[in-house]
């Protein structure tokens, strides 16, 4: 039986004194909130049931009357709080469990006969009990949410409004470099990457460099100096930081203290260098693999299993799959590595431990690859690449047509794609881009953003305000 206008009042506030939205008591529909993910995905909440609704009061009578008759109150009704959901891969929306409802069982209204002087029974409202609410998908991050791209010489600038242009650009020299080549220097900047409320990045091309973080993308603290850096990544409240001669250290607390990983000179052979590549995949409970050189031109996977702190040596189906490869992303299950000098994307189905791929682009790929939540989208030769599986690719046309792109990040928050121009169109020939789809793009307007040294690397999280991004 539908409460009515006044047992609607009367359940508010009983509701408000139980800590609960008394407006679903009265059949008002509540939507789940959608809260981002931080850097890993939360669990579905379970619904709580709601209590039954209490037995309507018995219709009075006055005392000289005859016998009041009642109606009995209807039984409250209770829907469970919905489960939250939690989409697989980093970045996903999830969706926070909501709160169990009851409606209100009906009031009896008892009509008592009248007497000489009887006045009609009234029957109390009874009141259903409160269900328990369903546990929150995850913890929602806090601060602006913003891109962060690196480049040569040090050059930072970051995006605070969706990518529709980029402030607070920054370089530690702003000269001209000649050829586009800034050459081996201790402030190029060689990953970028967001979690726990930081971004991180890393810096130095076959000179020392340091590792940085920040709350905002405008002001940088070092938190480890004195080595050739090779890129960073974080997950599972995990930071790992690569290196030169086969080396790499985790961090437990964003980066207060830097611990010495798993010396990796047993797996790989004499000839090996600098680790380009380092990347977190949630899979298997949270994987980190590192891409170092093996060899002039050729590069081999190292994963680790147990949060950076020790690794083991991945195969791989020929030596063209790890090949250069600049970016390793995940999608649930499916890793996917792709060397943007090859144009190779080559996939992992078990945590990393093998490898197998294929040529996608004879004219090479963009630096970086995304992960929508259904498709892995990639760039090269002026077209689009996507797949949902990794394996299988569909080339397709970009508007407008013939788009070049090097560095490449999507929003989890909008879904919006950026992407900076490739390596030879820097300077006076930058650009920037943003795309709702990945698949109809913008070119940002002079004055937009600063034309300047190559961005590389380009990652999404979530800033603190600055006078950049007030």
């Amino acid at each position: 039986m539908e409460a009515s206008k006044g047992g609607c009042a009367f359940i508010a506030i009983l509701a408000t004194t139980l800590g609960f939205l008394g407006a679903q008591a009265c059949g008002q529909a509540v939507s789940s909130v959608p809260v981002d993910s931080g850097t890993s995905p939360g669990t579905g909440g379970t619904g709580g049931a709601g209590g039954a609704g209490g037995a309507g009061g018995a219709g009075m009578g006055d005392t000289s009357g005859g016998a009041g008759t009642r109606a009995t109150g209807g039984g409250g009704t209770s829907a469970g709080g919905a489960s939250g959901t939690s989409p697989a891969g980093a970045g996903g929306t999830i969706l926070a469990g909501a709160g169990g409802t009851s409606a209100a069982g009906a009031g009896g209204i008892g009509t008592g006969a009248a007497g000489t002087s009887g006045a009609a029974g009234v029957g109390a409202s009874g009141a259903g009990a409160t269900g328990a609410g369903g546990a929150a998908g995850g913890t929602a991050p806090t601060g602006i949410p913003m891109f962060v791209a690196g480049g040569y010489r040090g050059r930072t600038t970051i995006s605070c409004d969706d990518g529709a242009s980029w402030v607070a650009n920054h370089s530690d020299d702003d000269s001209v470099c000649p050829n586009h080549d800034c050459g081996e220097v201790f402030d190029t900047i060689t990953g970028v990457t967001y979690g726990n409320g930081y971004f991180f990045m890393s810096r130095g091309w076959g000179a020392p460099g340091n590792v940085l973080r920040s709350q905002d993308g405008v002001a940088w603290t070092q938190i480890y100096s004195g080595k050739q850096f090779g890129g960073v990544a974080f997950g599972n409240d995990t930071l790992v930081i690569g290196s030169g001669w086969q080396t790499a250290w985790y961090s437990t607390n964003a980066g207060q203290t830097i611990m010495n990983a798993q010396d990796l000179s047993g797996l790989l052979g004499s000839n090996t260098g600098t680790i380009r590549n380092v990347s977190y995949h949630a899979t298997g409970g949270g994987r980190f693999i590192l891409v170092p050189d093996d060899g002039p031109g050729l590069r081999k996977f190292v994963v680790s299993q147990d949060l950076g702190k020790t690794y083991a040596l991945a195969t791989t189906s020929d030596d063209m799959c790890a090949s250069r490869v600049t970016d390793v992303v995940s999608g649930g299950d499916i890793i996917v590595g792709i060397s943007d000098e090859t144009g190779y994307a080559c996939r992992s189905l078990d945590g990393g431990a093998t490898w197998a791929g294929k040529q996608i682009s004879a004219a090479g790929l963009s630096r970086q690859m995304v992960w929508t939540g259904t498709e892995f989208f990639v760039y090269g030769g002026g077209s689009g690449y996507r797949s949902t599986d990794g394996a299988t690719w569909t080339k397709f046309a970009l508007l407008p047509a013939g788009l070049q792109f090097g560095a490449l990040a999507r929003s989890s928050f909008s879904g919006t794609f950026v992407a900076s121009s490739p390596y030879g169109s820097d300077y006076g020939a930058q650009s920037f881009y943003r795309s709702a789809d990945g698949i109809t793009w913008q070119s940002l307007a002079a004055g937009k953003f600063v034309g300047s040294h190559l961005i590389e690397h380009m990652s999404f999280g979530f800033g603190q305000h600055s006078a950049a991004c007030p």
